[in-house]
């Protein structure tokens, strides 16, 4: 059985390699690696590592252009499995393969289809979240199901890295069966309820910005949300301050954004307990600590935001 994955973090390798274990892995394709700022020249990813190690091929296309597609056609690929790609499959890429593609998304659907199902699973304080195998259509992530895991557990210290890592490893246990059943259709399909879908948006970088309304438990989950990226950031005095690190307290509030200094450590208040910041980071300088940056001003007059 031949298959082809499309699949760009690192945190589709387990996923990856299992596959590889059992059937014909012809090749993986990604999105294009960010070039290195500092050495100007592209990172290899651990998927294109592994494509190199086992001698499969690897492509990084551009465009789903004819020729592009002209070469999946001749390989004669039986499914194609998709893991976190980064773009949309058009309708011709879909038809290519005889026996269909599986999506595999980091949700239990319907439930937060779209983007960032993981992000949105932390920030909105979820207890459990899990993956879904779909039979994957031209819409966004609304294919038929093919299998629903059982519930993970959302950790209090999770982050969109470790929970998405969780999440593929734990789904990396289950794709070859759901591969095999679909080329021997001996697969049972589900339709999802489009009544209990949700749906989640690409993040921006605006969606980091702090809001001191917000309760500290909300804080907390969203900086391990962003934690990737854009992260969370406040201003002061114009300036853009980003906050690398918080913890919760059991001090009460008064004042959101209010700033509370005590034994040299730096406390914000938010709209119910007071939160501790030990690193900041200024656009453009280096990582600072919160206490070092703040003890230059007149602490008594700082509001936040």
């Amino acid at each position: 059985m031949r298959i082809v994955f499309f699949g760009t973090p690192s945190s589709c390798l387990p996923i990856v390699k299992k596959i590889y274990s059992r059937f014909d892995l012809a090749l993986i394709i990604s999105k294009s690696s960010i070039l290195s700022l500092s050495r100007r020249k592209r990172n290899e990813s651990k998927l294109e590592a592994f494509s190199n190690y086992e001698s499969i091929d690897y492509l990084t296309p551009k465009s789903f252009d004819s020729s592009f597609i002209q070469n999946l056609y001749s390989m004669q690929p039986d499914i194609f499995v998709v893991c976190a790609y980064g773009r949309i499959l058009n309708k011709k890429v879909l038809s290519i393969p005889k026996f269909g593609t599986i999506n595999i998304h980091p949700s239990l659907l319907p439930q937060y289809r779209g983007p960032s199902p993981v992000q949105y699973s932390i920030k909105n304080l979820d207890v459990h979240t899990g993956f879904t195998f779909i039979k994957m259509d031209e819409g966004i992530d609304t294919g038929d199901i093919l299998f629903n895991s059982t519930p993970i557990k959302i950790e209090d210290k999770d982050t969109t890295e470790s929970l998405t890592d969780k999440i593929f490893f734990s789904a990396s246990k289950k794709i070859n069966r759901s591969i095999q059943n679909l080329f021997d259709n001996t697969h049972s399909l589900s339709k999802q309820n489009n009544d209990l879908a949700t749906y989640t948006k690409l993040i921006s970088k605006k969606d980091g910005e702090i809001s001191w309304h917000e309760t500290s438990l909300q804080l907390n989950a969203k900086i391990r949300a962003y934690s990737k990226w854009p992260g969370l950031y406040t201003f002061h005095n114009t300036k853009k301050i980003k906050i690398l690190d918080l913890k919760q307290t059991i001090l009460d509030s008064t004042t959101p954004g209010k700033i509370y200094v005590k034994n040299n450590k730096v406390y914000v208040d938010t709209s119910t307990k007071k939160i501790l910041i030990s690193n900041i980071q200024l656009e453009g300088k280096k990582i600072n600590s919160a206490y070092s940056y703040f003890k230059n001003f007149d602490i008594s007059n700082i509001v936040l935001g």
